[in-house]
This record gives structure tokens, sequence and C-alpha cells, in this order.
């Protein structure tokens, strides 16, 4: 069979799905110092080594879904700063242990105080948002993690991770997002250097991937302006989404 060939097979048996639900939990800056939400001390080390390197900056413009696709794609965009609440971790997750949980009070040697009236308060915004997501969600539905990582961590223009669970995908799928990808000129990584995607638990079972983009292929670190070639992410990302909807 030629590459080709193995495509349009691919193609075929792709699964279908009638919704794409987008999480994109950290791409806002909002509450960092608002006494409501916060505690942490203004602090430009702070800002420089923490909140500048880890929001996933413009990642709810670059995965916006076109004028066409709005119908059957939901964005779940958080927002407050993951710094304020962290959207993406689990209740009881390991990194507690480390001040990174749900709710932050540890960070490369920064600390917050959060009471416990607060730390209450921050929950429910947190279960809140799950519960957006999880409502929006069917068995035929994907949910799509989206997020973007310092170029420090690796050399791969995307990532696509995924849990290794019921919610994985049908390996066609993750074959075709992948292709996707690298036809359109991007180094792919399987679960690196990021794995796992949110998935939070319903009454039935549904697939989930996440995609991570490497924020030098789509921003200038120094302005923080998106880059031309942004558009050939959202491009691509938009294909990716037809695709699995079949439209």
């Amino acid at each position: 069979h030629s590459i080709f060939d193995e495509r349009i097979n691919i193609q075929e048996k792709l699964m279908d799905y009638d919704k794409i639900v987008l999480n994109i939990p950290h791409s806002s800056l909002l509450g960092l110092y608002d006494s409501e939400y916060s505690g942490w001390k203004e602090n430009p080390a702070f800002e420089c080594d923490c909140v500048i390197k880890w929001t996933d900056w413009a990642t709810d413009n670059i995965f916006a879904p076109n004028h066409n696709l709005k119908v059957n794609v939901d964005m779940h965009i958080f927002q407050l700063s993951r710094f304020i609440i962290d959207a993406e971790r689990l209740e009881h997750d390991p990194l507690e242990a480390k001040g990174q949980g749900i709710i932050y009070t540890d960070f490369s040697g920064f600390h917050r105080e959060v009471s416990p009236e607060k730390k209450e308060f921050l929950m429910n915004i947190y279960h809140d948002y799950i519960r957006g997501i999880k409502e929006c969600l069917t068995k035929e539905s994907i949910l799509i993690d989206c997020h973007s990582f310092p170029p420090e961590l690796s050399d791969v223009d995307v990532c696509i991770g995924f849990n290794d669970d019921w919610s994985k995908p049908e390996q066609e799928t993750i074959n075709m997002i992948a292709s996707k990808f690298i036809d359109a000129g991007y180094k792919v990584g399987i679960n690196e250097p990021y794995s796992n995607s949110l998935s939070p638990a319903c009454a039935f079972t549904y697939h989930s991937i996440m995609i991570e983009v490497n924020k030098r292929i789509y921003m200038n670190k120094e302005t923080f302006q998106l880059l031309p070639e942004a558009e050939r992410f959202t491009r691509t990302v938009n294909d990716i989404y037809a695709t699995l909807l079949r439209v």
C-alpha cells in the first residue's frame, strides 16, 4: 500500500464525533493580584519565572474554531489565572504535596497564603468550571485539552497527549491528528514532553486528547504578540476539528 492509501484507510476507520469540547484552562491572567482571589504578592521575579513562563498565552485565540465549526465546537476558557486556580489539576492531585494542586500555595520558591474560607470559595469556582465541561460532554463527543509549553522544554513543535485508560481515543484518531500536524510541517511528539489529558468522570465514557503547542512557533516571547505563523497552526487545528466532525 502507498502512504496515500494508508491515509484513506485511516479516514475510513475514523470514529464519528458529534461534538468537540475544548478545554482552555491556562490562558488567563485575571485575578492574579485581586484580593478577592489571590494571596500572591506582586514581585517581578514571580511574574518572570512563573507567570510569564507558565501562562498558556493566546491559546484561547489559536485554538478557536472558525465560524463554520462553532455550532459543533464548544470552547471552555477558564477565566482566572492558573496561579489562582489550576482548573487542570485533579482533586487529591499528587502535586498538592508540593503546593501545586488545584489551589497553588508554593511555586518556584514563592509562597501564597490561602485561608480555609478562601480555599472553599476558590474550590467552588473550580467545581463550577468542571461541571460546565461535563454538562457539554456526550458519548459521541471528544474533549480536546488545549495548552502551550515553554520552548526550553523540548524541540517538539506540537505534543499530542492522552491517558492510558477508557478515555484514550482510537489509534486511527491519534494517527490522523499527528499526520495533520506533520503534513503542516510540525515536529510532533506523542506524550512528549507531556502526557495525559483532562477527562472528568461522567455517567458514560468519551474520548479525550491533549494538544500542546510550543510557544516559539506562534508567539514572540519578548512582545507576546502572535507571529504570522500562528495562522498556520489555527488552520491546522480547524482542519482537525472538521475531520473529527466529518464536516
